[in-house]
């Protein structure tokens, strides 16, 4: 039988492993959608999608610089979520990360498909299926039962 400060011990070091893990998904998702917006920006996502009117998801895109700002916002709401995860450790972190796992790898198949069917490479598909994807799939994996 274990005494209330063992247990507490235990119940803190759980914790603590849990905060250290979700710190690091964050962090990990953070910087996979800095790179994958790079990436999308730098190769030109507009230019492609606007050489290609008859994809899927052509009008989403819109024109560059509109473009531009949705990844500026994307990528600043997502850093803002992994700082406020991490310095306050909210309860509701890992819930949210579930969410934004899953968008990591709808948003990564994405590219895959729509590069498939252009038969071209897609701004964006190389960070999408080498990051985004593994990326989700491990922490949905590991915030199982979150």
């Amino acid at each position: 039988m274990t005494s209330i400060v063992e247990q507490r011990t235990e119940s803190s070091a759980a914790r603590e492993r849990t905060g250290s893990r979700l710190t690091m998904l964050w962090l990990a998702t953070a910087l996979a959608v800095m790179l994958h917006n790079a990436e999308e920006w730098w190769f030109g996502l507009t230019t492609w999608m606007a050489e290609r009117p008859w994809l899927p998801g052509h009008a989403v895109h819109g024109d560059a610089r509109t473009f531009d700002v949705v990844l500026a916002i994307v990528t600043c709401a997502v850093l803002a979520l992994a700082l406020t995860a991490i310095v306050l450790r909210p309860r509701w972190s890992a819930g949210v990360l579930i969410w934004v796992s899953w968008g990591l790898v709808i948003n990564g198949l994405g590219h895959l498909v729509l590069a498939a069917i252009a038969l071209s490479p897609m701004p964006g598909v190389v960070s999408g299926v080498g990051l985004l994807v593994p990326l989700g799939l491990v922490s949905l994996r590991q915030l199982k039962g979150e």
